[in-house]
């Protein structure tokens, strides 16, 4: 049997159980002693932050075996989804009671395929970076809810894109 080891970050005030006492007990016990732990570090509330994802682009530069979410041009109807069709979303999101408009989006499309170039261009926009600001402040204007850009890590924050994130956790 190999060794396992509690690494868990255990709140001030709870003893960590041993690895005989995990390897011992049944799993009810384990559940019971899992349960106990998270009442004494988080309690018993349970919080809930209605959101709408917004897919801005399903188109990615990038060819990550693991991905379900990003499509080639040749499956998608568009590039990218119109401010039009972003807005119509953000607003029924809305009145649906979400607070919160999560846009998704792959990384840099524009470097891979010359239809998201063409479909940027034509918008207005040197990149997807530029657009995803752009749709951001148009929803947070025009429905009130919090915009939560989720570009790629590579993105660059002086892209406009910093202003519309939440403020970075220590």
């Amino acid at each position: 049997m190999s060794e396992v080891t509690v690494s868990a970050d255990v709140p001030t005030g709870v003893t960590p159980p041993s690895d005989a006492d995990l390897l011992g007990g049944s799993l009810r016990e384990l559940m019971a002693e899992a349960r106990r732990i998270r009442d004494v570090r988080y309690g018993r509330r349970v919080t809930f932050s209605p959101k709408v994802f917004i897919p801005l682009t399903m188109l990615c530069r990038d060819r990550c075996g693991y991905c379900t979410f990003a499509k080639p041009p040749s499956r998608v109807a568009a590039p990218y989804l119109s401010l039009e069709d972003v807005l119509d979303l953000a607003r029924r999101a809305a009145l649906a009671g979400c607070h919160e408009a999560l846009f998704t989006l792959g990384e840099r499309p524009e470097d891979r395929y010359p239809a998201a170039a063409a479909w940027l261009d034509e918008a207005g926009h040197g990149s997807t970076i530029e657009y995803l600001a752009e749709a951001a402040r148009a929803v947070r204007d025009e429905t009130g809810s919090s915009p939560t850009p989720m570009p790629a890590p590579s993105a660059k924050p002086s892209s406009g894109c910093s202003a519309l994130s939440p403020p970075a956790r220590g």
